[in-house]
This record gives C-alpha cells, structure tokens and sequence, in this order.
C-alpha cells in the first residue's frame, strides 16, 4: 500500500509473474493467488491513480489468458467490482475503463458466466448517455 502510485503500478505488472511463479510450486502456493494477488489486483481497479488502475487491468487480463487465476475466484472477487464501477453513479473514467475491461473479459471467462454475468449489464450499458460507455 505505497502513496507512491509508480510503485502500485509496477507492483501490478509483477503480479503476473509471481503468479506463473506460484503455479509451478502448487503444493506450498497454492493460496496465494486467490487469497492474496487477486484481491490485491482488484483493489488496484479502483485506484484513484489511472496507470494503477490500467497496469491492475492489464495483471488481470494475463491472469485470465494464462489461466492463472480460477474462474470462480473471478466470479467472486472480480465480477462484482466490475459491475459496480459500471453503475451509473461511478465515476466517468471507471465506468468507461470497467466497460473495455468487462468487454475484454467476457471471452476469458467462458460463455455462460458472460451471459450470466455480463449480458444484462451489458445491454443496458449499449444504451448509456455516456457516448464513451456506448
């Protein structure tokens, strides 16, 4: 948690290294991943700095390509956030940032929990007075 947001950002683009790090030593790391690295990538979603919110969203897209992280983990952790910061009442840049990144999410997290998930949403989102969530 460093007031340096320099440091937030490049903490992030080393989560997905300490992640693949943990994969290949599944007996003793396990936990981490879940317990510590996502939820530390979710909290950076919301960070008031955009690069540590960009570099957040960027550690979880390879987490998701590289299959790194457990769906149900997302669909736990990061889900509602994302569906949070697109609620009308989220600030501008968080609600065009969480709409790219529920986009770029959806064929990550398999079919039916984008439906699930995401479509309603979504719909409604393709509608926003927003031109930039549009």
């Amino acid at each position: 948690q460093d007031v340096e947001p320099s440091v937030r950002a490049e903490l992030m683009e080393q989560v997905p290294h300490i992640a693949m790090y943990c994969q290949e030593l599944p007996e003793s790391l396990h936990h981490v991943v879940p317990l510590h690295l996502l939820p530390l990538v979710v909290k950076f979603l919301t960070d008031t700095n955009n690069q540590v919110r960009k570099t957040s969203q960027a550690a979880l897209l390879v987490l998701l390509e590289q299959g790194l992280v457990d769906k149900g983990d997302v669909e736990e952790q990061v889900c509602p956030v994302i569906l949070r910061l697109t609620e009308s009442d989220s600030m501008d840049d968080y609600r065009t940032e969480a709409v790219a990144l529920l986009s770029k999410m959806a064929p990550l997290i398999g079919k039916e929990m984008a439906e699930r998930l995401f479509l309603q949403r979504f719909a409604t989102l393709c509608v926003d007075p927003l031109f930039h969530v549009r």
